[in-house]
């Protein structure tokens, strides 16, 4: 995924009084924001239908017209274990739990989304819950609601992303067949000019 920097002058330019008169002062970039912190719809925007195209049912995303990265793999995530408790700062704890696959970013980004502002992280199949003890009940059923909500969304999100995909390659397969058509006719038409 790319993300173009925003430059604002003002805010960011460089202030140095020992630089040379005449010098180039580049401004400082500002932090690119991780996948998780991209709202799902700047997601579709950063990422368009032209560059996705489907293969044996899975998405992937285009590159030089050339299968890249797999995108929105099928996922429906739950806790298949605890793992491990760790004790942090502040009276808090780090709640481990391994979950029944590895989280799919996109997954993420929608549960984030619906579950607000309980910390928590992903790494791959494993979840990790940041809390007070006291809360831990409280929160767990909360993910575990964000969790059934973000599985039916995220499986009915990719179902319409794929019926567009597929709508939008059959449109290019006709246009490109439509093309090949056309091409071969009129060099037929030209293979039977008589000189």
């Amino acid at each position: 995924m790319i993300f173009w920097p925003q430059w604002n002058q003002h805010e960011n330019s460089v202030q140095n009084s020992n630089a040379r008169p005449g010098a180039i002062h580049f401004p400082k970039r500002k932090p690119q924001r991780k996948l998780q912190e991209v709202p799902w719809t700047d997601i579709m925007e950063h990422l368009p239908l032209e560059r996705l195209t489907i293969k044996d049912g899975k998405i992937y995303e285009l590159y030089n017209g050339k299968l890249s990265n797999p995108f929105m793999g099928v996922s429906h995530l739950q806790v298949a274990k605890k793992l491990a408790v760790k004790e942090r700062d502040q009276h808090q704890c780090e709640f481990g739990f391994e979950l029944s696959s590895p989280a799919d970013p996109v997954w993420v980004q929608m549960f984030m989304e619906d579950l607000g502002k309980i910390p928590i992280e992903f790494q791959g199949d494993r979840m990790l819950l940041t809390c007070v003890p006291s809360d831990l009940e409280q929160n767990y059923r909360q993910i575990k609601d964000s969790m059934t909500k973000t599985n039916a969304r995220y499986a009915k999100e990719r179902q319409e992303l794929v019926a567009k995909i597929v709508a939008k390659d059959d449109a290019l397969n006709s246009a490109r067949k439509r093309q090949e058509d056309r091409t071969t006719a009129l060099k037929d038409q030209f293979d039977r000019l008589e000189l």
